[in-house]
Formats: C-alpha cells, structure tokens, sequence
C-alpha cells in the first residue's frame, strides 16, 4: 500500500494558522457578512411567523401544504434580498465577496426548514403520519400485516432522559457498594421499569381524558357502547402492566423503588434507588412522546 502523503510540505501548524492575504480577506469577509445578515434574518424570521398561518390536525393535507410552501417561498426571497444587501455594502477587506447561488441553496432551506422544530417539523410529522396510514393500508392490501411503526423521531424519543436516568442509577449503587457489572445490571433495569411507568402514565391519561369526555356527554347522549369498551380496555392494559411489574423478576431487590410515582418517575422519595435517581432528574412529560400513525385511528389524506 503506497504512503499516504500529505497535500503540503508545511507542518500542521503552519498549514492551518498561517494565513495569507487572500485567506485572512475570505475570512474577514465571512464575519463582516454574518454581522449584518443576522439582524435582517431575525427580523424576516419575526414577521413570517407572526402573520403565517397556522395550522391543526384537523386541517386538510392540502391547506398544510398550501401555507408550508408560501412560508418556504417568503424565507428564501428573504435570504435572496438579504445578499444583495450585504454586497451592496462595502467589504471591509477590499476583497469582493464570494457569489453565492441561492437556487442550489434553496434545497438545503428546504430541508432545513420541514425537520427543525423551530421551523415547520410539526406539519411535516402530520403529513408523513397521513401517508404513512395510506402506505400501511397498501401494505395490507397486499399482505403485509404488520409493518414497521412510522416514528420521525427514529424511536429515539426520550432516550436522552433514559440515558441520564441510567448514569444516575448505576452511579448511585456503586455508592452503595456495588460492582461495576452488577451496578449498570441494576441501571438497566430501573430504565425499564421507567419506561414501564410512562407506559401506565399514558394509559392514564387517556382513560382520564375519555372519563372527562363521558361526564360531559353523559346529560345529552349518554355512554356509548364503544367509548364504554375503550375505557374498559384502558383499564386493563394498565392492570396488567402493573401486574406485569410486580411479578417479572427484579434484579434489584434489596433497592427500593417505592419512590417512583406514574406522575413523575424521578419524584425524590424513600431512601434507596428511588432518591438517588430522582436527584435533579427532569420530569419527563407524556406529550413528549409521539404517537405511531398506525396505532391510532387515522383516515390520512382523506381530507383533501
């Protein structure tokens, strides 16, 4: 195998801080051009969202399109606008800047603007989740029963705090005298039992939510059959999780776990694993997790 060699003779050092004139312009003009486009980006960033409009579940795929493509179209005549202003001042190098062709770029705006939360991920997740009903019902069509679940998190939700919850854990019984193996053994499975928690508080929160919805139509129309089985499906699922949790095996038994309540997991309570994985956790709320298109009811594109 031939040597690989360097593109210079320079040392490193040299080679990457010893700049010459032309660079240390580029350079120059790289901050003078980001000082003053940042004002006028803010301010087209203000106003598009101010006056755009918005948008809810309920809303037809083609009016979400519809309003996400004028909002696109209005941010990069901004950034075309906010070029020329910037080249029409001065550079301060003497060095004209570099052209920058914002059709290519535009493609990149794009992106960056449909999978950013600051920008439109919101309608982007509603879209997909539509398609992704009419795609599932395509797959069944031709025999694929269960296909994977669509998650635009990649099923990565939540992972950051189940990651945090395991440092935690694992760094706490090794305080109480624990091996490194046994310790993360222990992490492991207070993570799992956390994720078994957000679970039950899900299921919680529906049947509160269908409870709720009983009592307020119970004057006019009164229980329906379906809802009266939903809710009794709830309650099971959440009786047999907790069923689930009390007889699986717990390779933790000498650690308490009574401190962890559905309504936040890291609540700071009792005196052994519980406290020491509630210190300075954040509550993780429910509304964090996305629900798969395909779990709940959906008629996808059919409100065009």
């Amino acid at each position: 195998m031939d040597e690989i060699k360097p593109i210079t003779n320079q040392g490193f050092f040299s080679y990457v801080f010893k700049l010459s004139k032309f660079k240390q312009a580029d350079l120059l003009n790289f901050i003078q051009y980001c000082m003053i486009s940042i004002i006028p980006f803010i301010l087209i960033y203000y106003f598009i969202k101010k006056f755009s409009f918005s948008i809810t579940y309920k809303d037809s795929s083609l009016y979400i399109l519809s309003i996400t493509f004028l909002s696109i179209i209005a941010f990069t005549i901004g950034i075309f606008f906010i070029d020329r202003i910037v080249n029409y001042i001065p550079a301060l190098s003497g060095k004209f800047y570099d052209i920058i062709n914002i059709t290519n770029m535009s493609i990149v705006i794009i992106m960056l603007l449909l999978i950013v939360r600051s920008g439109y991920l919101e309608r982007t997740s509603i879209l997909l989740s539509r398609f992704d009903a009419i795609f599932n019902r395509a797959l069944s069509s031709i025999g694929i029963k269960n296909p994977p679940i669509f998650d635009i998190y990649n099923h990565e939700s939540n992972n950051y705090s189940y990651q945090v919850a395991f440092y935690k854990a694992r760094n706490k019984a090794i305080e109480l005298g624990e091996s490194k193996e046994k310790a993360e053994d222990t992490a492991h499975a207070i993570v799992d039992k956390l994720k078994v928690i957000k679970r039950i508080q899900q299921t919680t929160d529906a049947q509160r939510i269908l409870e709720l919805s009983k009592k307020k139509s119970s004057n006019s129309l009164g229980t329906s059959s379906s809802e009266q089985s939903t809710m009794n499906t709830l309650s099971n699922m959440k009786e047999q999780s907790s069923t689930s949790m009390s007889s699986s095996q717990n390779p933790m038994q000498n650690i308490s776990t009574s401190g962890m309540s559905t309504t936040n997991p890291y609540a700071k309570k009792g005196n052994g694993m519980g406290m020491g994985m509630g210190m300075g956790m954040e509550q993780e709320g429910a509304s964090n997790e996305p629900v798969p298109a395909n779990s709940v009811p959906s008629e996808g594109f059919s409100t065009w």
